[in-house]
């Protein structure tokens, strides 16, 4: 009796081990996937060196939306930086809120390396929805997924009224 309730409890932490494997397996599975993806669709938009997509070449917003996912938190990233001067705790920016794609440039020099400029156009706020202006993230990014921000560029400044939120900026945006 005693032997069998050991070989049970063996036996369990086997299927717990099993089981940590798997989920760590499918995650891992999941990122790769995710990364494939982006790589494929950047190869099928870009067909020749220099190529570009612009505003006036229509991006899927599927295609739209695994872009932005996978470079958010680079975006983030410059636009806390930038703004960490002039506003007191932070700034938020968000997928659907004056954030849209501008640019797609693919640049393959002696057809060595795909390497991809990418620049996007962000509204950061502050509190509920006020807007402190517009900003465009450029990020290069190469075909192993070395996203690296080159360029931030405020491009725009409005005037914060609330007076509430007034207080929240250290000095004026340029």
């Amino acid at each position: 009796m005693q032997k069998k309730v050991h070989s049970l409890l063996n036996y369990k932490s086997c299927l717990n081990k099993i089981n940590l494997h798997i989920i760590t397996l499918v995650i891992l599975m999941r990122k790769i996937f995710t990364v494939m993806c982006f790589i494929f669709f950047l190869q099928n938009i870009c067909y020749a060196n220099d190529q570009t997509i612009n505003n006036s070449t229509k991006i899927d917003n599927f295609e739209n939306d695994i872009i932005l996912a996978l470079l958010w938190s680079r975006i983030e990233d410059a636009v806390n930086t930038y703004y960490s001067e002039y506003v007191d705790g932070g700034v938020t920016i968000v997928p659907f809120h004056g954030t849209r794609i501008i640019a797609i440039n693919h640049n393959n020099p002696n057809n060595c390396v795909y390497k991809f400029s990418i620049t996007v156009e962000v509204t950061p706020y502050i509190g509920p929805h006020i807007s402190l202006g517009r900003d465009h993230v450029t990020i290069w990014i190469d075909y192993f997924y070395n996203p690296v921000v080159s360029n931030f560029k405020h491009v725009e400044s409005y005037e914060i009224t609330h007076p509430y939120y007034k207080d929240e900026i250290i000095k004026p945006l340029p």
